[in-house]
Order: structure tokens, then sequence, then C-alpha cells
């Protein structure tokens, strides 16, 4: 037994002189540094090799514009006639207003058109025994895709910049959470006011007013803003301002008195008809 001890022990004592001599080599055990032991080489300039042919058909990237993504082959632009058409669709029970520019709603719609007003308070997915069709707007004239954005535009204000309106910002701010955000979600009237002001020529930069100019001596009276020192052909051009005409078919007739007053140029009818007649057609929901 002594030998046996005598021996592991000798083996542990030849163990630990050699880890000694391991650890006195200078630079053999180093502690923790952020410096490496040697030095990294620095990455060179690749050197990619090019054809004369690529280098002439060499071109700087740059971000594409709108206009050029569409006139590219393969991207698809907005089809013809697209916004000249505006389906709007209420919740019989909350009042929100959503605007399409197709007789088709899906959830789509809603995450986009509609901001959180509180929990519980917005709707989860488009269902068909909610939401009914409200309105439907037709402009005579073509490629006014922007008459359905400042719609859009507005019922956001009204639901995002209530707290800048002096009278309604103080009576929603005494009612509790759940309250303001039922009374943010009911946008009916409100959009059926912003279709009167919009189709009115309200707002910068609306297109619905027509401009032309025309000579002075052709002109009537009580319908020209003239243009300050616009002068073309020796004579003085004046600037005819006119409001284009359009169409505003309703579900519900009532629903057009939310609005203080209609502009001439707006016409209304009952039914709303289909996309491409004149007939009355069912609304359809998208599957979504």
């Amino acid at each position: 037994m002594n030998s046996v001890t005598t021996s592991t022990i000798g083996r542990l004592a030849l163990g630990a002189s050699r880890l000694g001599a391991v650890t006195n080599v200078a630079g053999a055990v180093r502690h923790a540094s952020t410096h490496p032991t040697t030095a990294i080489p620095k990455p060179t300039a690749a050197i990619i090799k090019t054809s004369s042919l690529a280098e002439e058909t060499a071109v700087e990237l740059k971000s594409p514009s709108r206009l050029q993504l569409k006139s590219e082959p393969g991207n698809k632009a907005m089809p013809k006639g697209h916004g000249d058409r505006i389906w709007a669709f209420h919740h019989i029970e909350q009042g929100q207003v959503i605007y399409s520019t197709t007789p088709v709603i899906s959830h789509q719609h809603l995450l986009r058109q509609q901001p959180f007003t509180g929990k519980n308070l917005v709707p989860r997915k488009i269902r068909k025994d909610y939401w009914r069709p409200l309105a439907m707007i037709e402009m005579e004239a073509k490629d006014q895709g922007a008459v359905g954005r400042s719609l859009r535009e507005f019922k956001k204000r009204h639901e995002l910049d209530w707290a800048n309106e002096a009278e309604e910002g103080r009576k929603l701010m005494q009612k509790s959470k759940r309250e303001r955000g039922a009374e943010l979600n009911d946008q009916k009237p409100n959009s059926v006011a912003d279709m009167a002001a919009v189709l009115a020529g309200a707002g910068k930069g609306n297109l619905m007013w027509e401009v032309s100019r025309v000579s002075s001596t052709n002109l009537g009276t009580g319908e020209i803003k003239r243009a300050s020192g616009a002068v073309e052909k020796g004579a003085v051009v004046d600037v005819k301002r006119q409001l284009r005409r359009a169409v505003v078919y309703w579900a519900n007739e009532q629903d057009k008195f939310h609005a203080r007053e209609w502009s001439a140029n707006v016409s209304h009818e009952v039914g709303i008809p289909g996309e491409a007649d004149k007939k009355r057609v069912p609304i359809r929901m998208s599957s979504e």
C-alpha cells in the first residue's frame, strides 16, 4: 500500500513541475486582454475585373421614382379610372366609416383607416352583418383620385386631432376613455360633412376646381378670378374657375342632411349603382 501511495504522489509531483515550467515561459499564459497577440493584416481593396462592355453600360444606382416604376414593364400602375368612384361604408353599431375605390372592402381597409381608439373598440375583422354601404361618390371628370385621399385625410384629422377643436375638445376631455373612444369611432356625421366640403372645393390644391384661361373679352361677370399681371400675346388673360360635377348615390337619402349645405355642382340620387353600370347591386364583402 505504501508503494502505491508513493508512486501516485510522485506522478502528481512530476505533473506539477511540468505545469510550473510552462507557466514560467514568458508569453505562454496571458491574462485577459482585448489586444490580439499578433497583428491582424488590414483588408486590402478588392480588385474587380470588368469587361469593356460592362464599363460602357454601367449606370449609377439610384432610387427609382414612382413614374419610373410605373413605366417599367412588369410594374402594375393604377388602372384607368382609378378613384373616379369612391364607396363609403359605415359600421351600423359603432359608426366607423371606411372609404374604398371598389365596391369590395376587406380587413386591410380597416387596418389602414381605423386608428386605435380604445380597448375592445376597434373591430377585429369585417363582418357582413355590421358593415353597410353609406354612399358612393362619382366624379364627372376623370383621374380624381385626390378626392378620395382628401376624404381619408379629413377623417384621420377628426379621429386624431380632435383636441385642437376648442368646444369639442373640452367635451371629449370630460368623458371617460371608453366614452371618448366610442364617440371618436362615430364618424358618420363628420364623413358626410367632409364629402360636402371636399366636393365644394374646400382645401388647398383641391382638384374639384377646373381652371381654364380665356380671353377677357369672352368672360362673364361673377365667375372670374383675374390673374395679376398675366399677359399673353398682347391680351390680358383671365383665369376662370368652376367646380366639376359630381353625383352622390345614397343608400339612405336622409344621411345627406348631416351636412349643413351642399354646393350646386353636386347632385344626389337614391340607390347605389354597381361599378360598371347604373343598376343598383348589392355591395360585396371580401372573404378576408
